[in-house]
């Protein structure tokens, strides 16, 4: 449920590499933002490359980046109010143009 990614994150986050838990804090601060970026875009906005989220992804028992962010957008689907996701939708749209 929600706090499954979360609580993975958070069980593993003592063992992690120091890139891993740059992703880890960013994703426990900013999941909505995060599960709309591609893993190149994670990777550039934390300052690691994109293999090392591929790899964060892979080590915490998903099937891959992909796998991993629909888990953070379901969060997001069940969390968020009607306006809250028009708001990520619209800053969303801001950052493709």
């Amino acid at each position: 449920m929600k706090n499954d990614v979360f609580n993975i994150i958070k069980q593993n986050y003592n063992d992690m590499s120091k890139g891993h838990k740059k992703i880890a804090d960013y994703l426990l601060e900013n999941y909505q933002k995060a599960s709309f970026m591609t893993a190149a875009s994670l990777g550039q906005t934390v300052g690691v490359s994109e293999s090392t989220v591929v790899r964060f992804a892979t080590e915490l028992g998903y099937d891959g980046y992909p796998d991993f962010q629909e888990k953070l957008r379901s969060i997001m689907k069940t969390c968020l109010t009607s306006m809250q996701r028009v708001e990520v939708a619209s800053n969303q749209m801001k950052n493709e143009d």
